[in-house]
């Protein structure tokens, strides 16, 4: 009997991720609390790991199909200085959303702040 290949077994968890995401939509449909949002958090989910696990296939079959080009993905993918730019492409990145991340804090804290002081001070204008 041959392996079971991983991304089979990814591609069918997403599917029931997928179905299970629906179904929930489904039965509880006239549920209006905050576990509704779980419901399309189970389908987003379930088709990321789908898709995840569809490529995986694609790129195995294609890598089936032609030797040459998969050997040439081996060496790409293990290849010292393309190691070496992608590791430096990850410190840059990381470097650059420490900032980013930092300045979302700020952005959000301030945000709270000026809507709480907006509530405490009984200033919010009435929409009518």
């Amino acid at each position: 009997m041959k392996k079971l290949n991983s991304s089979y077994i990814v591609t069918i968890t997403g599917l029931l991720v997928l179905m299970v995401g629906l179904c929930m939509i489904k039965i509880f449909d006239g549920s209006k609390n905050i576990m509704s949002t779980m419901y399309y958090v189970f389908i987003g989910l379930g088709c990321t790991i789908f898709g995840y696990g569809i490529g995986k296939i694609c790129t195995m079959q294609a890598e089936k199909a032609d030797p040459k080009m998969a050997k040439r993905n081996l060496i790409n993918k293990n290849d010292e200085r393309n190691v070496a730019v992608r590791n430096k492409a990850k410190a840059k990145a990381y470097d650059i959303m420490v900032y980013i991340f930092a300045a979302l804090q700020i952005a959000f804290g301030l945000i709270i702040m000026f809507l709480g002081a907006l509530i405490e001070s009984n200033t919010i204008i009435k929409m009518s």
